[in-house]
């Protein structure tokens, strides 16, 4: 398959096998993942955002052939940016999603029978029975009316180019369209690959029409549907224009297409919900504004945009818990030992920038100061901050591996946290509180070459890159160099990347094992990690480390390029080679991808 990223007087064109697909976003929250092979996963389709959930709509669109098959191979994919055309022999078919609209456009290059098939749910719904859709015609928009149980009632509007008749009866086919009303079963093998079960649902194929332009639009309103469709429909031209992302210089190189894409994405995942812009952790399942992975992408995205990257630090100081800790995510009962700790460590790098004002700067040292005196009643233990089972970014379990107690990484997230509030406050506590901690995780960590991984815990975990980044001050450079040395001999992965635990110990898992969670902080290898590590051995020492580095920058890239969901980083790879697992995009991978292009190249 040939992979075209279209740029302003620039192209790149690849080949790649066609385990590939295109995933669009906007900023109601709504997106459109689609695979170049047909239908491989019931996280597909197009799904439309309400109260923060996302519901999808359209399980697939296909172009059908001849003897009434859909067509799912294709010989060509162009990502321009703002939409995705994809070839077959049945012809180009374009996609967008307007910003604003809970719409799709979708375009042919000559009239062909197009075929929809539905399945509107909330995205973990699992509930077969009860469905009912029913299909109507008003002013030559067709309307499908979705009921399930007592639930609302769903509408979606599809107005075309094809030939409808302007009445609500459906006449005859060859007027435009043709109704199928057909349940079929459909195999979803990419999430039998993932170990993510059903592998298999019942589905709605609804309409074939015969059209070259149509758009689609949903709401909980049969007329809100119905008005979106023909407005975004009357205007498309206007609304593709604005889909185009602003302020982004256009590349002139793969590697910068590269970091420019990236930067697409991760402005892509940026979503307005309650009326304040967050970071959404990735799609299609961690769309939540997950306070972790939300501050760690936010310097990169204060580069995008400076005062929204500041409005979300600011407003998510708010949310910090009496106890010192944020929830994983607004509503969750679920806590992070490390989210508040990423946290300060932006609004340090915000300080740094001069991005906030000096009132500003007094909301940080009143929430600090807050956090630490929580932090301190709950969660320490002989100085140590202590956090609970699967409460650290490698929050999975295998084999009773939950990283509690004390951790290396939340240990210099403290100590960070310590000496901003000596720097903020000039109070001489914050200083005896750095020192003592800072004396103790050397004393209780440190057996050169080895920085433990946590308090007796020696396993050989790359999370030694990230207390570096966040807090360098902890050991002297040199010793830096030789827990670096010990722990690529023990992580370092030859395609560029970095294992999640030693490549000899019993629990490493060479090959993702999907939502089995086995290998998902037991061997995969981070693309966010990967990078963070880079800007780690680029600051120690960008001489020795340079081939490190470069493999890592160049891993990302060629998944960015050509691997997975195109112009997107991808959550994680397998430790064995390098692929696009886990999650299709991922805020944190992009983000610290960019950190570390501008920081490194």
């Amino acid at each position: 398959m040939k992979i075209i990223h279209s740029f302003e007087n620039f192209k790149i064109e690849k080949e790649a096998d066609n385990k590939l697909g295109f995933l669009l976003t906007n900023p109601l929250g709504d997106f459109l993942w689609f695979g170049t092979a047909g239908p491989a996963s019931r996280f597909q389709g197009w799904f439309v955002s309400s109260e923060a959930k996302p519901y999808r709509i359209i399980e697939n669109i296909a172009l059908v052939d001849a003897t009434g098959a859909e067509i799912s191979a294709f010989s060509e994919i162009e990502n321009n940016l703002f939409g995705v055309s994809r070839k077959s022999v049945a012809g180009r078919e374009t996609f967008f999603l307007p910003r604003n609209c809970h719409s799709l456009v979708y375009k042919t290059d000559s009239k062909n029978k197009v075929r929809l098939t539905l399945d509107v749910k909330e995205i973990y719904e699992s509930k077969e029975l009860g469905r009912n859709y029913e299909i109507g015609l008003e002013k030559g928009v067709l309307i499908v009316k979705f009921n399930q149980d007592n639930e609302p009632a769903v509408y979606v509007a599809i107005k075309s180019d094809g030939a409808c008749p302007n009445d609500q009866t459906i006449r005859s086919v060859g007027r435009g369209f043709e109704e199928k009303k057909e349940w079929i079963l459909r195999k979803y093998d990419y999430d039998k690959e993932r170990n993510s079960p059903p592998f298999e649902k019942w589905v709605y194929r609804a309409i074939d029409l015969n059209a070259s332009k149509m758009v689609f639009a949903a709401a909980f309103g049969k007329e809100a549907a119905v008005n979106e469709a023909k407005e975004v429909f009357e205007n498309s031209a206007q609304y593709k224009a604005e889909t185009r992302r602003a302020g982004l210089k256009p590349p002139k190189s793969e590697q910068e297409a590269a970091y420019f894409l990236a930067q697409n994405s991760l402005t892509g995942l940026v979503a307005i919900r309650d009326g304040l812009g967050g970071v959404r952790a990735g799609l299609p399942w961690f769309f939540q504004f997950w306070g972790r992975d939300e501050a760690i992408s936010l310097k990169a995205l204060a580069g995008l945009n400076e005062n929204l990257a500041k409005e979300i630090l600011l407003s998510r100081l708010e949310e910090i818990r009496q106890d010192g800790r944020l929830p994983s995510f607004r509503g969750s009962l679920m806590i992070g030992a490390d989210a508040a700790g990423w946290l300060f460590k932006r609004a340090a790098d915000f300080i740094d920038l001069k991005i906030v004002n000096k009132e500003e700067i007094k909301k940080v040292a009143f929430y600090l100061e807050k956090t630490i005196d929580g932090l301190l009643k709950f969660y320490t233990q002989d100085d140590f901050d202590i956090n609970g089972p699967r409460e650290t970014w490698m929050d999975s379990n295998y084999d009773n591996d939950f990283r509690e107690g004390a951790r290396i990484e939340i240990q210099a997230l403290r100590l960070n946290m310590y000496k901003l509030a000596r720097r903020l406050t000039g109070k001489e506590k914050y200083q005896v509180l750095e020192a003592t901690l800072a004396q103790r995780v050397r004393e209780k960590f440190l057996k050169l070459p080895l920085l433990a991984d946590g308090l007796e815990d020696w396993t050989v975990r790359p999370n030694i890159f990230i207390a570096y980044y966040v807090y360098p001050e902890l050991l002297k450079a040199k010793e830096w160099e030789e827990c670096f040395d010990g722990a690529l001999e023990k992580l370092w992965l030859d395609w560029g990347g970095l294992a999640t635990i030693d490549k000899n110990h019993p629990l490493f898992c060479s090959a993702h094992t999907g939502e089995f969670p086995k290998s998902y902080h037991r061997g995969d290898s981070w693309f966010w990690l990967n990078n963070l590590a880079a800007i780690a051995l680029y600051r120690v020492n960008s001489k020795k480390y340079r081939s490190y580095i470069e493999k890592i920058l160049g891993a990302s890239e060629n998944i960015i390029l050509r691997r997975g969901a195109l112009g997107h980083l991808a959550e994680l790879s397998s430790a064995q080679e390098p692929r696009a697992q886990g999650c299709p995009t991922m805020a944190w991978s992009g983000a610290m991808y960019i950190e570390a292009v501008e920081e490194i190249k």
